[in-house]
């Protein structure tokens, strides 16, 4: 992507007059949160999981930077209510499979003072992952395990609004001047990219035929994992197209 925050949000915390405050919701690892917390030294930055079995340690942490648990679910603890500049969020949407978007969509606009901005990153859900590595354009024919996922889970459906973020925002959160950035292809990370998701494919298609305890998902995931594999092997590259939203809660 290039940045941790998008340049309108950078300029709006770099205007500050007291020390920022940022908010990493569903830190995971706490990866982000450690990079903003160097990137930013005068920000107080909070970053908050349902589990917390993934922190860093707290000896290693940047002293303006903590961690505590938190579901995004829940109400928004009284603390916490209208004290952040900025919230990000990341990769969440396996999260909200059964529902929760926009209750999750109101408890970020919770957080976030009056003019505070939100940065969401998101993949864009799409059936088609496969890239022709010469001509970096993506095959015609879609890979099976994007059918077969769509058809046992239906999260494809489910999770398509996020080609629509900035209208999402907008209309659950009551944001302003929201927007979304595209990055480019990255040809140089299309090899590891390609090893990661062949790694992500084979743990959910093996996962996902025991959790439904059907014969018939059992067969077609032992022929989705093939057909993947088959495509690398042929040569061809795997790339998760993501996106980057932000949006402005009114003053």
């Amino acid at each position: 992507m290039g940045y941790l925050l998008h340049p309108k949000v950078e300029d709006h915390i770099r205007s500050r007059t007291t020390p920022p405050r940022i908010l990493d919701l569903g830190t995971g690892t706490g990866i982000w949160a450690v990079e903003a917390a160097r990137a930013y030294p005068s920000a107080i930055i909070t970053g908050l999981d349902i589990a917390d079995n993934q922190f860093p340690p707290p000896g290693t942490l940047p002293k303006q930077l903590t961690f505590s648990r938190y579901s995004f679910f829940e109400p928004v603890p009284a603390e916490f209510v209208g004290q952040f500049d900025v919230v990000h969020i990341s990769f969440i949407t396996a999260a909200l499979f059964r529902g929760g978007r926009d209750t999750v969509i109101k408890h970020i606009t919770e957080f976030l003072k009056p003019g505070g901005y939100l940065q969401w990153r998101e993949i864009i859900n799409e059936p088609n992952l496969v890239i022709d590595p010469v001509t970096l354009q993506k095959d015609p024919s879609p890979l099976k395990s994007m059918a077969y996922a769509e058809k046992w889970t239906g999260y494809m459906k489910a999770q398509a609004w996020t080609k629509d973020m900035p209208q999402v925002l907008a209309e659950v959160g009551g944001f302003e001047q929201t927007e979304m950035v595209v990055p480019p292809l990255q040809p140089e990370l299309l090899n590891l990219e390609t090893q990661l998701l062949l790694w992500n494919s084979h743990e959910f298609l093996n996962a996902l035929p025991k959790a439904i305890g059907s014969e018939e998902a059992f067969a077609e995931s032992k022929e989705a994992i093939e057909d993947t594999e088959a495509r690398v092997k042929d040569g061809k590259m795997l790339h998760w197209q993501f996106m980057v939203g932000i949006g402005r809660k009114p003053e």
